[in-house]
This record gives structure tokens, C-alpha cells and sequence, in this order.
């Protein structure tokens, strides 16, 4: 067959399946020769961090240097779409999904605010039992909207139930309710959730407005996350609690962070997310004293924190350096 040459030169696993005892371990040892030298350094440009203590500071302190608030906003509308299918991969794969469940089904209760809400990701993880009003607040509108859709879709039979129960305390029926425009779906998730355009780190609710506020995976899109923290405290009752599932430096594996170290300014214009943040100084700077940890726990090599934290009575914001939330972390 004339065409067999070429395939052979197509095809160089042909070739070699073909070729002579000898040739077949010159090659063979060539890939492994190659493998060797090629894996330590893609190894190498993965975790070697470029940069200093001093950058690494800069940039947990100063995320504008890579996204203004305008360009957060700007990302986040324009992949508010999409953004959701990409984390249900994502957090499917990480586990994530698990991580949300616990800490919010077991420890939000009683009026609740979710700040950096995004598309409504928490909406199956509530205890509806303990939670009598949700506000999800988020800075990016289009954000918000998704998070709406979500949650019509997900309580379309409670929504037709409560319906049926105001039209009959009207005594109309469901038809003229309908035609009256009268018992909307948006009426009935304003009855008990609230969608709210928010900026976290300037919040427009009164002081101890709240008995649990929630906030998952949204510090890291933040220009100030001590603000944004800071402003959480304030609006939490004494006694409520303080819900966070954050990413950031690890404190158990120091090598990874050079992984995140390299890639945060790449990941910070494409995502809006600063991902190597230090949690615990953070913390530490922002809270003080004026909170008891309830919880924690990390995963994914110490780079994910869940904790509850509960607002101590008579207690405001502390900006004094303590050390325990980093020791008990």
C-alpha cells in the first residue's frame, strides 16, 4: 500500500511501535528525559511566587490597584449570565456546595442579611424554619436580577400556595387577582425576601438591623474588606452572629500560596477577585475582641475559612491588633 509511509510519518506512535528494540529505548528514554526537565519547571511556574512581602501587602490592602468599584460593577454585569454555570462546575468539583449548606442551614436564623448576595447561589441552603426575612444585597444589578429569576423558579409552588390563600382573604378568585394584577410573584418575595443594589462597604441600614449577616466567597471583590467587615458589625444585633465562607492565604501550607500569590493579579482583572488575601490579620485588624468565634473550619489546604463569629453585647467595632483569632485559626 503506497499510503502506508505516509501514515507512518503521521502517526510517529505507529512509527515507533514499529521501529527496532534500540530505537524504541533511545525514544522512549528522550520522553522520560524531557517529562523530567518539563514537570519541575511548569512546577516551578506554578507555585514560585514573584512577589515580596511588601507587593503581597499592597495588594491585600489595595485592590483598586486592579479593579476600581466601576470596573467591579462592570465585571460582574457583564458575566452575570454566564457566572453561575461556570461556579456550578467549579464548586461541584471543590465541594463547596457542602461547605455553604452547613454553615448557613446550621447557623443563620431570624432577619438576615446576605451582603456580595451575587446570583442568589445560597437560595437551597436556608432553613426557612429559622430564617423569617432574607435581604441578598449585591453591588452589581445584573447580579441581582439572576438571583431574582433563581428564586421565582425555586418557589414557584410556595408562591402559587400564598396566592391562593390572599385571594381567598380577599374573597376574589385567582383569575381576577391575576387580571387586577393583584398578588404578584414579586409581591410574594418581597413579603419575605428583599433584593437590594448595596454597596458593602457603605451600608444603608441602621445599626443592630440584623440578627445574622451572611457573607460567602464576596470579601475577596472588595477594595476595602475591613470596611465592608466593619459595616457588617454594625448593622448585626448584639448577640447575632456573623456568617463567613472566605478564601485566602493559607496558615497550615505556606507553599501553596505562592500559586496564589502568582496568579492573584491575573485572576483579580479577569474575575474581580483577590483570592490571596491573609483572613485571620484581616480579622484580627478588623474585629478585635468585639467578636466570640463559635466556629471554624478550613479546607482546601487552609485556603477556605468557615466561621461564625457572634457580636459580643455592648461591644463596637475593635481596631486593635489581637492575636487570638489568628491562634484559634
Amino acid at each position: 500500500n503506497t499510503s502506508l509511509p505516509f501514515i507512518i510519518a503521521a502517526h510517529p506512535f505507529i512509527h515507533l511501535a514499529m521501529a527496532s528494540q534500540s530505537t524504541r529505548f533511545l525514544v522512549s528514554m528522550g520522553i522520560v528525559g524531557v517529562t523530567a526537565f518539563a514537570v519541575p519547571l511548569y512546577l516551578a511556574n506554578t507555585f514560585y511566587s514573584p512577589t515580596n512581602k511588601d507587593d503581597r501587602q499592597r495588594m491585600e490592602e489595595n485592590f483598586s490597584h486592579f479593579l476600581s468599584k466601576e470596573q467591579i460593577i462592570d465585571t460582574y454585569d457583564k458575566n452575570a449570565s454566564k457566572y453561575q454555570s461556570k461556579l456550578n462546575i467549579e464548586e461541584t468539583l471543590a465541594g463547596v456546595a457542602s461547605r455553604r449548606h452547613d454553615l448557613l442551614s446550621g447557623h443563620a436564623e431570624g432577619k438576615v442579611l446576605e451582603i456580595a448576595a451575587g446570583g442568589g447561589r445560597n437560595s437551597s441552603f436556608w432553613d426557612w424554619d429559622k430564617v423569617n426575612h432574607l435581604t441578598m444585597g449585591d453591588i452589581s444589578p445584573e447580579m441581582l436580577k439572576v438571583a431574582r429569576q433563581r428564586f421565582k423558579y425555586l418557589f414557584a409552588q410556595d408562591y402559587h400556595r400564598w396566592r391562593k390563600v390572599q385571594a381567598k382573604k380577599a374573597n376574589i378568585t385567582e383569575d381576577e387577582a391575576k387580571e387586577k394584577g393583584l398578588y404578584t410573584i414579586d409581591d410574594f418575595l418581597e413579603d419575605k425576601y428583599r433584593f437590594v443594589v448595596l454597596d458593602a462597604q457603605e451600608l444603608k441600614f441602621p445599626d443592630n438591623s440584623f440578627d445574622t449577616v451572611v457573607d460567602t466567597f464576596g470579601l475577596c471583590s472588595m477594595d476595602d474588606p475591613a470596611q465592608a467587615l466593619r459595616e457588617m458589625f454594625r448593622v448585626t444585633k448584639p448577640g447575632g452572629k456573623i456568617l463567613l465562607l472566605e478564601h485566602g492565604r493559607s496558615h497550615e501550607h505556606q507553599w501553596i500560596n505562592g500559586m496564589l500569590d502568582k496568579r492573584a493579579e491575573i485572576r483579580a482583572k479577569k474575575e474581580g477577585c483577590m483570592w490571596n488575601r491573609d483572613m485571620p490579620v484581616l480579622l484580627r485588624k478588623t474585629l478585635g475582641r468585639s467578636v466570640d468565634i463559635e466556629h471554624v473550619s478550613l479546607a482546601h489546604l487552609g485556603t477556605i475559612y468557615s466561621l461564625v463569629l457572634r457580636k459580643k453585647e455592648n461591644e463596637i467595632v475593635g481596631h486593635e491588633k489581637y492575636d487570638h483569632i489568628d491562634e484559634d485559626l
